[in-house]
């Protein structure tokens, strides 16, 4: 730690070469464990062991204002469940949502026949998830089920926020990670139709993507085996591009993220990326884990999204042919002066190219939701602008900023319409409703594809036949999901139904 001046004023302090240095080594242990015990004691209530970690959590009598930040997060905090039903929380996450592939190779803490005691934030984190999952397979979450899960969200962001005020060091722990992975889970598939609630999730997702940087520093994650660290790591790049999904901005990660092993095969996942741009096929042929198509196609995602979002999506790209011959020019194509159009052609070509080597390699392997899931950004490809439509038929949870300029000429061809309903024919909630659960980017694809339809449909479109009742098809998936953002989504399908609808 940096030590003050003499005067104790930090302006009468000369800073030193080694201030950096000294800033970031970590306090000893028993320093932590006087400071946190005085935090804790600040309540009114002496101790002499730091027991913020335990749970239930028993709230202090004294005032409010006779604690200090971040202690204070713990006033007015919602009732928390009995041990006994953490525990049975715990269990029903595990047997509904333990089974994703990237979780299920990190290896869930708290899943053994042994009960190991968990940070409180991770204990909620499942809880929360768990209290959504309830009612599967058998119809829409109710209102007190919902209630209680934003109560289970809300206990454990604020035990987050305790725990790395106190130690900054949580932060960068496996099961931190975790936690916060799972919690903003929750908070992108669960948010409502509201603008604010999008832009507060940003810092959220923000923070977990950092740690993808940090898996390299942090002991804990860095002396895990291959398959642990390529599954935390896998989670929260999959949550990072469902966040881009659903709010259209462009995605905090990317593909130059993944520095850590595939699940089924030797090499590493950049390795194995640059390997679908090339012809080298072996290399992908030697994976058969469906995890490894899922994180491939997602890194082909979060890429294509980066492109789309970041420029301006010319939608024609523009005649270079040579003035004086009226032909095409002989030079190579990367002299040519650089433009929006041009660039975004060259990705789409790329990007298709490695769509078809990955659907040679993995389609046998990969499930129907991972199925999906490439039918949606096949989709992408040939209709990239599905974030206008998002602006257009008055979904406000969409942060993207639209003018009215880029709505122009978007019209949906016949093969753009076909890939929406692919996206539907993979999907079938209620066959299937545990691994649909898992794929936590069912919602955002389900919903792009009908606007899709929508579009096609509409008087600005090419008017393709059809009726506007097959929205009900893909409303009638979102109903069967337990995420509370499908209410939204489905919500507005049934809205657009009408021939009034906006256009």
């Amino acid at each position: 730690m940096v030590t003050l001046s003499e005067s104790g004023w930090v302006g009468d302090r000369q800073p030193t070469e080694d201030d950096v240095h000294q800033a970031n080594q970590r306090p000893q242990v028993t320093w932590l464990h006087e400071y946190k015990a005085s935090l804790l004691a600040s309540m009114g209530k002496p101790v002499h062991t730091p027991r913020v970690r335990r749970l239930p959590f028993q709230q202090s009598t004294a005032m409010p204002g006779a604690c200090t930040y971040p202690l204070q997060q713990l006033y007015d905090m919602p009732n928390l469940p009995t041990r006994e039903e953490l525990d049975r929380l715990r269990g029903l996450f595990i047997a509904a949502f333990g089974g994703q592939f990237f979780l299920e190779a990190y290896g869930l803490p708290g899943s053994g026949s042994e009960q190991s005691q968990l940070p409180p934030h991770l204990e909620l984190a499942y809880a929360t998830i768990a209290s959504m999952a309830l009612p599967l397979g058998h119809g829409r979450i109710n209102v007190e089920e919902t209630g209680r899960a934003s109560q289970l969200f809300n206990a454990g962001a604020r035990y987050y926020v305790i725990m790395t005020e106190t130690d900054n060091s949580e932060s960068r722990s496996a099961t931190t990670v975790l936690s916060t992975s799972l919690l903003a889970t929750y908070g992108l598939l669960c948010a409502t139709n509201d603008r604010n609630w999008g832009e507060s999730l940003l810092g959220w997702t923000l923070t977990m993507a950092r740690s993808l940087r940090w898996h390299e520093l942090d002991p804990a994650i860095a002396s895990s085996n291959r398959c642990q660290r390529s599954g935390l790591i896998g989670y929260v790049f999959t949550v990072a591009v469902v966040h881009a999904l659903i709010f259209g901005v462009p995605p905090l990660v990317s593909s130059r993220d993944l520095k850590t092993g595939m699940l089924g095969a030797s090499c590493d996942i950049m390795t194995a990326y640059s390997a679908l741009f090339s012809s080298n096929v072996d290399l992908l042929d030697s994976s058969k884990h469906p995890g490894d198509a899922l994180i491939l196609l997602l890194a082909l995602i979060s890429d294509t999204l980066f492109t789309e979002l970041t420029c301006h999506m010319v939608q024609a790209v523009p005649d270079i042919d040579d003035p004086e011959t009226g032909s095409a020019p002989k030079y190579p194509t990367r002299l040519i002066a650089g433009s929006a159009a041009r660039e975004r052609m060259e990705i789409e070509k790329w990007t298709t190219r490695a769509l078809r080597r990955w659907r040679v390699s993995f389609t046998a392997v990969a499930t129907q939701e991972t199925l999906a899931l490439s039918f949606y950004l096949e989709l992408r490809l040939t209709y990239p602008r599905i974030d206008v439509l998002l602006w257009q038929c008055g979904y406000e949870q969409t942060l993207q900023t639209i003018s009215g300029d880029n709505t122009a000429g978007l019209e949906v061809t016949e093969r753009s319409a076909r890939l929406a309903w692919l996206v539907l024919d993979h999907v079938d909630v209620r066959k299937r409703p545990h691994e649909s659960l898992q794929a936590i980017w069912l919602p955002p694809i389900l919903f792009h594809s009908a606007l899709v339809i929508w579009k096609s449909q509409t008087a600005d479109g090419q008017g393709m036949t059809g009726s506007l009742k097959a929205l009900g098809l893909f409303a009638h998936e979102l109903d069967a999901l337990p995420w509370s953002c499908c209410d939204v989504m489905s919500t507005c399908l049934r809205s657009l139904q009408a021939p009034t609808a906006p256009g």
